[in-house]
C-alpha cells in the first residue's frame, strides 16, 4: 500500500508538471484506471497547472471528458478558466457536454466571452455551440464567429472540389424543368381563372344583395317621412302642453317659495318652544334631583331612627335585666345582712357564756 501511495503522488507530480513521457508510463503500468477517482482527481490538477498537453494525454488515456471535482467542477471550465484552448478542443473532441452549465448556472460560451478567450470561443462556435442573445455584442465575438463561418463555407468548398457535371443530364433535367413549369403556369392560370370567377360571382351576389337593400332603405325612408311629420305634429302639441305645464310649474314654484317662507316662521317657532321646553325640562330634572335626594335624605333618616328604636328596645332589655340583677343582690344583701346580725348575737351570747367581755 505504501507503495501505491508513492506511485499515485507521482502521477500527481508529473500531471502538474506536464512530465508526458511519465505519465505515459505510469498510464501503461497498469496500477491506474482511466475511471478511477485518483486518476481523474490527477487530470484535474494538471488542468489547475495549465498543464495542456497533460489533459489532452489523460484524455487520450481514456479519462472522461466530463469529470468533476469534489466541489461539483467541471475539467471543462477549469480548462477554459485556466485558457487552455488546446485542451478545450480535444475535450469537444471527446463528446464533452457543452449544455451543461457550470456551479454558478453559466454555459460554456458565456464563461468564454467572460474570460476573452477567442481561441476557444471559435472552438465552441465551431462545435456549434450558439451565442446567448445577451451577449451578442461582446468584443471580439462577431468577428470570431465571422471567421469561424467562413472556415466552414471554405470547409464546405474543399469538400466539393473537383466535383463534375454532365452536359447531357443538364439538357435532359432543364427540358424537364421547362415542361413542369408549363404545367405549373396552366395550374395557375386555372388557379387564378377560378378565383378571378369566385370574386365575380361573390361581387354580382353582393351588388343585388346592395339593390335590395337600397330598395327597401328608400320605401323605409318614404315611410319615415311620413312618421316624421306625425311626430312634428305631436312636438308640437308636446310643446304646447310643456309651456302650459311651465306656467303651472312656476305657480307651484312661487306657492313653495311662500311655504319655504312659513316654514322658516315655524322652525323658528319651534326652536323658541324647544328652548323655553329645555329651560322647564331643566327646572323639572332639578326638582326630581331634588326630590330623589330627599326620599333619599328621609329613607336615611328613617333606617337611623329604626336603628336607635332597635338600640333603646335593647337598652331597655338590658335594663330590666339589670333590675332583675340588682334585685337579687338588694336581697342577697339583706339576707347577709341579717345573717350577720344574727351572727353578732350569736357570738355576744357566746361570750356571755364563756364568761368573756364583750370588748
Amino acid at each position: 500500500m505504501a507503495d501505491e501511495g508513492v506511485i499515485k503522488d507521482e502521477l500527481t507530480i508529473a500531471a502538474e508538471t506536464g512530465n508526458l513521457q511519465k505519465l505515459q508510463r505510469l498510464f501503461g503500468g497498469g496500477v491506474y484506471e482511466a475511471t478511477s477517482r485518483k486518476a481523474q482527481s490527477a487530470c484535474l490538477s494538471a488542468a489547475n497547472a495549465k498543464q495542456a498537453q497533460a489533459v489532452i494525454a489523460f484524455l487520450q488515456w481514456g479519462i472522461s471528458p466530463n469529470i468533476e471535482d469534489n466541489d461539483k467542477n467541471r475539467l471543462l471550465f477549469v480548462c477554459m478558466r485556466r485558457g487552455l484552448d488546446t485542451a478545450v478542443t480535444m475535450l469537444i473532441e471527446k463528446g464533452v457536454d457543452l449544455k451543461r452549465p457550470d456551479t454558478e448556472g453559466n454555459l460554456p460560451m458565456v464563461v468564454a466571452i467572460k474570460s476573452k478567450n477567442i481561441a476557444i470561443i471559435k472552438e465552441l462556435l465551431r462545435a456549434g455551440v450558439d451565442v446567448p442573445h445577451g451577449q451578442l455584442d461582446a468584443p471580439g465575438l462577431a468577428a470570431a464567429a465571422h471567421e469561424v463561418k467562413v472556415e466552414q463555407s471554405a470547409t464546405s468548398l474543399r469538400a466539393n472540389a473537383g466535383q463534375t457535371i454532365d452536359l447531357a443530364e443538364v439538357a435532359k433535367v432543364e427540358k424537364e424543368v421547362w415542361s413542369n413549369m408549363k404545367e405549373h403556369m396552366r395550374l395557375l392560370r386555372i388557379k387564378e381563372e377560378g378565383k378571378a370567377g369566385s370574386v365575380l360571382v361573390e361581387l354580382e351576389r353582393k351588388t343585388a344583395a346592395e339593390k335590395t337593400a337600397a330598395e327597401a332603405a328608400t320605401a323605409r325612408e318614404a315611410q319615415l317621412a311620413i312618421e316624421l311629420k306625425d311626430q312634428k305634429v305631436l312636438v308640437a302639441a308636446a310643446e304646447s302642453e310643456l309651456h302650459k305645464v311651465a306656467k303651472e310649474l312656476g305657480q307651484v314654484e312661487a306657492t313653495l317659495a311662500d311655504a319655504k317662507i312659513i316654514d322658516l316662521k315655524v322652525q323658528a317657532e319651534l326652536a323658541e318652544q324647544h328652548q323655553k321646553l329645555q329651560k322647564e325640562q331643566a327646572v323639572v330634572d332639578a326638582f326630581q334631583k331634588a326630590r330623589l335626594e330627599a326620599e333619599a335624605h328621609s329613607a336615611k333618616a328613617f333606617a337611623d331612627l329604626k336603628a336607635i328604636e332597635a338600640e333603646v328596645a335593647e337598652a331597655r332589655i338590658q335594663h330590666d335585666q339589670v333590675d332583675v340583677e340588682l334585685n337579687d343582690a338588694r336581697e342577697d344583701l339583706e339576707g347577709w345582712l341579717r345573717d350577720k346580725d344574727a351572727a353578732a348575737a350569736l357570738t355576744a351570747q357566746a361570750h356571755r357564756l364563756l364568761g368573756l367581755s364583750a370588748a
